[in-house]
């Protein structure tokens, strides 16, 4: 499927889905504050008519620019697998069933960085970096500085220096861990621009 068809499919869902809007393959919740949090479709080299739905979550306040589904799952089908496809004969109705009874629960109760830490907690998968990322910034963000620090000590022992996207992963996460300590205030202002640097950079500046 083209990026096209993804648009025209999150639209006719946006009917069981009220306060979310569409952004390209994507449909998120507004406001878009701290995280994304929305379902996205993306497309699988199975056939052009099969693609994929993730539920999804993404700190903002964790730099970025590129969606990402460490923090989210793919929505199934009746039949139990995760692959849809546009041959079904009730698409929409399995999907919008699907988005009611899995995705918007999900969803719903992620309101603010306390909420995304002990999300991504309950879904921690063992020794994933990207979600031990999420959830030290997460506690960091929430103002918690001594659970935030714990978190950023566990995230950094979970690194390879070694490969250079952990060692950058790793300095980060050291130089907030210090800015924590020295002042929470100068923390909170870098945990801030990160949320503005990333919003720019997936494309949310108007989406609110």
């Amino acid at each position: 499927m083209k990026s096209k068809d993804f648009v025209a499919l999150a639209k006719r869902l946006l009917p069981n889905m009220p306060g979310f809007a569409v952004k390209g393959p994507m449909v998120a919740m507004l406001p878009v504050k701290f995280a994304v949090r929305g379902i996205y479709f993306e497309g699988s080299s199975f056939d052009t008519k099969s693609f994929y739905v993730w539920v999804f979550f993404l700190p903002l306040f964790v730099p970025t620019s590129n969606v990402s589904f460490n923090l989210g799952r793919r929505l199934r089908v009746p039949a139990g697998g995760d692959r849809w496809s546009t041959d079904m004969p009730n698409l929409m109705g399995d999907l919008a069933a699907a988005v009611e009874r899995d995705a918007l629960p999900f969803l719903s109760g992620i309101e603010s960085p306390l909420d995304i830490a002990k999300a991504a907690e309950k879904i921690q998968a063992p020794k994933d970096p990207y979600v031990q990322q999420a959830i030290a910034y997460a506690w960091a963000r929430a103002g918690d500085t001594a659970r935030a620090c714990d978190e950023l000590g566990k995230l950094v022992r979970l690194l390879d220096s070694k490969i250079p996207w952990q060692h950058a992963m790793s300095d980060r996460a050291e130089g907030l861990k210090a800015k924590l300590l020295e002042s929470p205030m100068e923390a909170k202002a870098q945990l801030e621009a990160w949320e503005v640097e990333t919003v720019q950079g997936l494309g949310l500046d108007n989406f609110k």
